[in-house]
């Protein structure tokens, strides 16, 4: 479910980055320090750490690389810290299929 939650945050703000769809390349890499204790609070955030010009990708494609990071504030004891951290590639599409189309097809089949 983090995971499924993590995605949808980073084509959100992919496509609010580029203003245009982008469809889904990779996933980079996935770091898990920590579990997530069960009642603790999520913050999830993104941010673009890469992006690539039209034309500079192997197909003539443009790159945007996004990392999603999950922090976790314990309630009882207030203590907070990285958990995860997330980063996927998306890039500009050629054909027809969207950045919603990708997500739909990804996560539910």
């Amino acid at each position: 479910m983090l995971y499924l939650t993590k995605s949808e945050l980073c084509f959100t703000n992919a496509a609010i980055f580029s203003a245009k769809p982008l469809r889904f390349l990779s996933l980079d890499q996935i770091t898990f320090r920590l579990p997530v204790p069960i009642g603790a609070v999520l913050r999830l955030s993104s941010k673009v750490v890469h992006t690539t010009q039209p034309h500079q990708g192997p197909h003539g494609e443009a790159r945007v690389h996004i990392m999603v990071r999950a922090e976790v504030e314990e309630v009882g004891t207030g203590v907070s810290g990285i958990r995860h951290n997330l980063y996927l590639y998306l890039v500009t599409d050629q054909g027809t299929d969207t950045a919603r189309d990708q997500y739909l097809l990804l996560h539910h089949g």
